[in-house]
């Protein structure tokens, strides 16, 4: 019988230490390699990971080139893949806690009507983060051949992402449920490039712009469209309001301020 479930890594340059880890807890895990496949999606890494990686120690591991660059694309060719009816995405920065694939296989043998679930995800910061920080409430942290829905993806060095609520909310709409298991526990190796100000002003920016997208594309419109002539000026009034000049938290809620009201000028 083939395993249920394959556990799918996408990824483009990762950092070796981050993923040697990630790849780490994958190998301690309490569920035997032989109930799941391991697929790993080298997504256009200008050093190609199977040069110095190995998954010889899983019985049933594969490593695949996608030459099409964005999380988008990388997911796709995951789904193409893929035969199992169950697969768990893991971020080439994530570290599942050592009982997470036997918890999933648990939860949703009690939760059939499950389409999605997730659950806690704790932060390792390379470095502590400034006291700014906590003040700015960001998280650090569906695939069709539809050019709208492959647009809210990363790609290279564009920090758009809304393509994990764009599957959530299409799984919705489908029927099915999504749930949080705080029982599946992760920690996410947060480097010390993205605690930089420049770093989250700009994801800031570019996730409130894409979230008016996602819920565009499903039909939701909780804000209305605005005339794109008008944009500098709303811009300079939530400059006004925000007063991203005090520091460095008021900086980054005015970026997605800016975003949020981009988002909007480019609804059809």
């Amino acid at each position: 019988m083939s395993p249920p479930l394959t556990v799918i890594i996408c990824t483009h340059n990762p950092r070796q230490d981050y993923l040697i880890r990630v790849i780490a807890a994958l190998q301690q895990q309490t569920l035997a390699p032989t109930a799941w496949n391991l697929l790993l999606i080298d997504n256009a890494s200008n050093q190609p990971v199977e040069s110095w990686l190995t998954l010889d120690w899983h019985p049933q591991a594969r490593m695949v080139v996608e030459t099409t660059l964005g999380l988008t694309a990388a997911r796709q060719r995951a789904f193409r893949e893929t035969q199992t009816p169950t697969m768990v995405f893991v971020d080439d920065d994530n570290v599942l806690s050592l009982d997470y694939l036997e918890q999933v296989i648990a939860l949703l043998d009690r939760y059939p009507q499950v389409g999605a679930m997730g659950g806690k995800c704790l932060p390792e910061f390379e470095r502590p983060p400034a006291e700014w920080f906590q003040a700015i409430q960001i998280p650090m942290g569906l695939l069709e051949t539809d050019a709208r829905h492959l647009a809210l993806g990363r790609t290279g060095a564009s920090l758009t992402s809304g393509e994990d609520n764009d599957m959530m909310l299409t799984l919705l709409e489908q029927g099915w449920a999504v749930g949080y298991f705080p029982q599946l526990s992760l920690l996410h190796l947060i480097a010390a490039r993205r605690l930089e100000a420049d770093y989250l002003r700009r994801m800031n920016r570019a996730s409130c712009r894409s979230w008016v997208q996602v819920l565009d594309l499903h039909d939701l419109r909780p804000w209305p469209k605005i005339p794109a002539w008008t944009l500098p000026l709303r811009q300079l009034k939530s400059y006004l309001a925000l007063r991203p000049w005090t520091g460095t938290a008021a900086a980054i809620r005015w970026q997605g301020a800016c975003g949020l009201l981009e988002g909007q000028a480019r609804l059809s």
